[in-house]
C-alpha cells in the first residue's frame, strides 16, 4: 500500500463530485470501460433472478445499470449526485431511464432513506474509495439495506486526496458479510493492480 496521503474534506470531495473537472466529465464514461460493466452483468445472472431488486451507489451516466438492464433486471434504483451525468443518461439510455428510479444528492444525504433489506443486491464500481473516514458508516448502512449480496469494485492500493485505499474484504466481512468471489481485475478496460471486483453474501442470523 502506497504512503497514505490524508483525504481532503468531506465538504470539497463532495463539492467536486457534484461538479467534477473534465477528467471525470461524464460524457467521457459513455466511451470504453465496458469490461467492468459485462463483468458485473454477468455475475449478476449467476447468483439473482431477473426481479431482484438491485441498487448501484454512484451510477454516473448509468453504463452499469444499462448492461444489466439489458441482460434482463428492470427493478433498477441508484444514488447519484451529479446532476449533469443523470441528465446525459435520461438522454442516452432511454430504455433504461424509462424503469430507473435515481435519487439525486450524496450517498450520504439517501442511504438512510432507505430500509433493511430492501435490495437483492447493492452495487458499488469505484465509488466507495472516495468516501472520506467520517463518512464510513456509510458501509453499515450498505449491509443493512442489502437482502442478499454486495458488489464492490474498487481500487484498494492508491492514497490521494480523493481517494482512500481500503480491504474490502475486511470492510465488509467485519460487518456480516462472507466474501464468495473476488476477481482481479488489472486486465480489464485500463484499471490498475489495485482493483479487485469482490462479491458479498450476507450471513444469515
Amino acid at each position: 500500500m502506497n504512503e497514505l496521503i490524508p483525504m481532503q474534506s468531506k465538504e470539497k470531495q463532495l463539492a467536486y463530485w457534484t461538479n467534477p473537472c473534465s477528467k471525470n466529465n461524464p460524457l467521457n464514461y459513455l466511451v470504453g470501460k465496458r469490461g467492468r460493466s459485462e463483468l458485473i452483468a454477468k455475475t449478476a445472472l449467476k447468483y439473482l433472478s431477473s426481479n431482484a431488486t438491485i441498487l448501484e451507489l454512484g451510477c454516473n451516466v448509468g453504463r452499469n445499470l444499462n448492461y444489466l438492464r439489458y441482460v434482463g433486471f428492470k427493478h433498477l434504483t441508484s444514488i447519484e449526485i451529479n446532476l449533469k451525468a443523470i441528465e446525459v443518461l435520461k438522454q442516452v439510455y432511454l430504455e433504461l431511464a424509462d424503469i430507473v428510479t435515481i435519487h439525486s444528492g450524496a450517498i450520504e444525504d439517501n442511504i438512510k432513506s432507505f430500509k433493511d433489506n430492501q435490495f437483492d443486491m447493492t452495487l458499488a464500481v469505484a465509488v466507495l474509495m472516495h468516501l472520506v473516514p467520517e463518512s464510513e458508516w456509510v458501509f453499515d448502512e450498505m449491509v443493512r439495506i442489502t437482502k442478499q449480496y454486495i458488489f464492490c469494485l474498487d481500487e484498494e492500493l492508491l492514497s490521494s486526496i480523493t481517494r482512500k485505499p481500503r480491504n474490502y474484504q475486511e470492510v465488509f466481512e467485519s460487518r456480516g458479510m462472507k466474501q464468495i468471489e473476488v476477481v482481479d481485475c488489472k486486465t480489464i478496460d485500463d484499471l490498475t493492480e489495485g482493483y479487485h471486483f469482490r462479491v458479498f453474501e450476507k450471513c444469515q442470523k
